[in-house]
């Protein structure tokens, strides 16, 4: 806008009313000057807005000057031709010292006294209420109470007391039991591994004797077949001496005639005598099997045995008679 306009009264006295905030007059002047031109003011009506402001607070500063010298001192220098160092920029102008009115007093007074006595009515409406100071009739009452509490808590410890004495003694005297069962246990399942130990080495004598036998019965077998072998083979031999006899006895002499019979009567003495010999070797005495004792073979086997090799003896003897009696006939 050109300088010729005439100024606009209204918008002056808004901007004096805004230089004269306590708050804006802290900030630097430039930061005032560039937010009035902001709002549309231009160098003149700035110029007018800042003496009036000026004025009216009675200070002469250099706040004064024009819009143009402060945006020039503002402004930063040219930059220095090449091959010259810098100069350093000048520094801002210094702040206008704030000054304290009576009217800041007596607002600040004001404000001061209006928090207090609201403070009192809210303290008096809301809080005193609740803040009621006993009597001594109160703390009396409170305190016997208190008291019988006290002597009920006492009471009551006391009883929680007895009734873990008497629970220890309880615990002691099942602990003591439990001891007492677990040692007859441990007692008990000792022997029981004795007897069983016991019972294993008796069984392992078994094994052994049962070893045993298993291996003497064999021996004792082969020892009876070779008895009862000796024993045939004798009576076989004496079957055999028999019968040669009988037929040496059957052939004729020569001086006898050959005419004369033989009679069968005269051979009865002789058929009785080798039947009386046959009997006499079945009854001729056995060899006695070695005793093996506790392991050896039962006595009832043994003679069980014997009497089989006496019926076998007997019924080779018939058999060897009849083919004596083939042989006289």
């Amino acid at each position: 806008m050109s300088s010729t306009t005439q100024p606009r009264e209204d918008i002056i006295q808004n901007a004096v009313r805004f230089l004269k905030d306590p708050n804006v007059q802290k900030s630097p002047l430039a930061k005032r000057v560039a937010f009035l031109e902001t709002k549309g003011l231009t160098a003149d009506e700035i110029e007018q807005a800042l003496s009036r402001a000026n004025a009216g607070d009675g200070s002469t500063t250099p706040s004064s000057a024009s819009p143009a010298a402060v945006a020039g001192a503002q402004a930063p220098p040219p930059p220095p031709p090449p091959g010259y160092a810098p100069y350093p920029y000048p520094y801002p102008p210094p702040l206008p010292p704030h000054q304290t009115g009576w009217k800041d007093i007596a607002l600040a007074t004001a404000g001061v006294v209006g928090l207090g006595y609201a403070a009192y009515l809210g303290f008096k409406r809301y809080v005193s209420p609740h803040l009621t100071f006993p009597n001594s009739t109160t703390v009396t009452e409170d305190t016997a109470r208190i008291d019988r509490q006290i002597t009920a808590s006492s009471k009551a410890l006391e009883a929680v007391h007895a009734d873990n004495q008497q629970l220890s003694s309880t615990v002691d005297a099942h602990t003591t039991k439990v001891n007492a069962s677990l040692e007859e246990m441990r007692s008990i399942l000792t022997e029981l591994k004795e007897a069983e130990s016991k019972g294993d080495e008796d069984l392992k004598a078994i094994k052994e004797d049962v070893e045993g036998l298993r291996v003497m019965i064999p021996k004792v077998l082969n020892t009876t077949k070779e008895a009862q072998t000796t024993v045939i083979t004798d009576l076989q031999n004496e079957i055999k001496s028999l019968k040669s006899l009988l037929i040496n006895r059957r052939i004729p002499n020569p001086t006898t005639p050959t005419t004369t019979t033989t009679n069968p009567a005269p051979l009865s003495p002789n058929v009785t005598a080798t039947e009386d010999t046959k009997e006499s070797a079945v009854r001729s005495p056995r060899p006695k099997l070695p005793n093996f004792g506790k392991s050896g073979i039962p006595a009832w086997q043994l003679e069980a045995e014997g009497k089989k090799a006496a019926a076998g003896g007997v019924g080779q003897e018939q058999g060897d008679g009849g083919e004596v009696k083939k042989a006289e006939e």
